[in-house]
């Protein structure tokens, strides 16, 4: 009997773009997997080297990478270039993981989301949704343990200046036309508290650019995400901020219960007592969530891999990003549209 031969596997992987996340990507990768073989491309047009960016094989131009074969592919170039960047790939079928935000609009990303029914390996690139303190916390308040929700305070505050090594000037971050400014480049709070407390129905925002960092873009948001059962979140965002934080505290009738994503812990304090840790990571490895969501998106195996963040999601995401950007201009309160 002739025995047939077993076929074997793509294990090709693309990254498009050769910034801090693309090569935070391909570092875990290789730290995962050996046996992938990884190709990159430079969004910009730069010339890039194996060596010095740590892959096997690079793609000069976007027409040579349509063509190539891969088994997954990972866009990590400027917002403004997801979609165009994803789309080929995933037209054939190639699982795809698009950093965050999926676009830099809804009306963008509708492009995507108009062939979603055909594409079923697409994911948005949230990694906090692997931190286990996240998740714990998550979990308290689904378990309604520490009472009825009167409130919700989320913000992040960061300096932009410190975030990399290259001239905070010339990144994605401070460019417009990019995708930079705090409401895409902090997006990640609006992906949690969607994942948290489900859809706001309405926003109420203000959008400013303090002059300090001289950005075109905006470097704080001050807004109101109302919800149907009449909770409001009080979120703020920030990239000047010059001892970092991001956290989400919640006022409950029996209590406070925080996340704190710097001491990577959650508390519950009561009324007149100490505070109370619920959970702790002594130690902080601020890789780990990249790491895990590498992990799922290669494996997609076991639990990890519902906490990928679906394209519809994403999308959600930018919906609620344009109705801020909508109540800045109007100076008024606005429904979010479903």
């Amino acid at each position: 009997m002739k025995m047939q031969m077993k076929k074997k596997s793509n294990k090709n992987i693309l990254i498009i773009g050769s910034g801090n996340i693309a090569k935070r990507h391909i570092k875990n990768i290789k730290a995962l997997d050996r046996d992938h073989k990884v190709f990159c491309m430079s969004s910009s047009g730069k010339k890039l080297t194996k060596k010095n960016i740590g892959v096997d094989q690079i793609i000069d131009s976007f027409s040579e990478a349509k063509k190539t074969n891969f088994e997954k592919v990972i866009v990590a170039s400027p917002s403004s270039l997801h979609i165009k960047h994803a789309m080929p790939f995933l037209k054939k079928g190639t699982s795809v993981l698009i950093e965050k935000p999926l676009s830099t609009t809804s009306k963008k990303a509708k492009k995507i989301l108009r062939d979603s029914n055909e594409i079923k390996d697409c994911y948005v690139g949230y990694n906090l949704r692997f931190i286990k303190s996240l998740n714990f916390f998550k979990k308290c308040i689904n378990s309604n343990k520490y009472g009825a929700i009167n409130t919700v305070f989320c913000e992040v505050g960061q300096y932009l200046p410190e975030w990399r090594k290259t001239h905070y000037l010339k990144t994605v971050s401070a460019n417009k036309e990019l995708g930079g400014g705090a409401l895409l480049e902090l997006s990640h709070e609006l992906d949690y508290l969607l994942w948290i407390f489900g859809m706001p129905s309405d926003v109420f925002c203000y959008l400013s650019k303090s002059k300090k960092l001289k950005l075109e873009v905006e470097d704080q948001v001050n807004s109101f995400l109302k919800f149907k059962n009449g909770l409001i979140i009080n979120l703020h965002l920030d990239m000047l901020n010059r001892n970092p934080k991001r956290f989400c505290r919640v006022e409950t009738v029996r209590g406070t219960l925080v996340w704190d994503f710097y001491k990577n812990n959650v508390s519950f304090q009561k009324p007149h007592s100490q505070k109370e840790i619920l959970f702790k990571e002594n130690k902080i490895d601020r890789n780990k969530c990249y790491l895990d969501e590498i992990r799922a998106f290669m494996k997609k195996e076991n639990q990890e891999e519902k906490k990928l963040v679906s394209l519809n999601h994403g999308f959600k995401v930018l919906q609620i990003i344009d109705a801020l950007r909508e109540s800045n201009l109007r100076k008024k309160e606005v429904n979010i549209k479903n």
